[in-house]
């Protein structure tokens, strides 16, 4: 019995189209796009100092805002900081950004990022993060802490440092809690 020939052509087609098409899923997006990917389980909470697992950090950091923030070529920039830390005296002093607002419209405050760092610094879960500072301070629409680390903006950056109104505990579904934002005319939000 002789085999029958079929043609290679489909095939041939449907490989050329399997390459030409994009592939989607989770991985790497290409510098300059968007990644689009599910979160890893389901958020515990929405507490800043409560944060344990990547659904946690990953829904905290589309909530809340903290002083520096990381960026994708992993410099360190201001975020609701207006500049990076001045180190003088043995004590460092971080300048807040004017203009800034809680999504219930409150003003960002020095004073509401002296006290989310202070509940940070006094917590059992992440109080290790601020080992090195002696004292947080309030100056104006400044935040003096007492330590000289070189490595501070880094660590403001983390998502446990989050600030929130008069540092109030993020997980206990108080209504105007939120990312804040800046309402300068012509500004995007921070």
């Amino acid at each position: 019995m002789a085999a029958r020939l079929t043609s290679r052509r489909p095939v041939v087609v449907a490989a050329a189209l399997a390459l030409a098409l994009p592939a989607f899923g989770e991985s790497r997006p290409r510098y300059g796009g968007a990644a689009v990917g599910s979160v890893l389980g389901e958020p515990a909470g929405f507490d800043p100092i409560a944060a344990r697992s990547v659904a946690d950090t990953s829904v905290i950091a589309l909530v809340f805002d903290t002083l520096y923030r990381i960026g994708p070529d992993g410099r360190i920039a201001p975020g609701l900081a207006a500049a990076l830390p001045d180190l003088a005296g043995g004590k460092t002093r971080i300048a807040i950004r004017a203009g800034v607002h809680f999504h219930n419209g409150a003003a960002v405050t020095a004073a509401d990022v002296a006290a989310s760092l202070a509940r940070v610094k006094a917590s059992a879960a992440a109080g290790w993060l601020l080992a090195g500072i002696d004292d947080i301070a309030v100056d104006g629409d400044a935040l003096v802490l007492g330590t000289t680390r070189k490595d501070l903006p880094a660590i403001l950056a983390a998502p446990a440092t989050a600030i929130t109104p008069r540092g109030a505990d993020a997980g206990q579904g108080r209504a105007g809690l939120g990312r804040a934002h800046v309402r300068a005319a012509g500004t995007a939000g921070v």
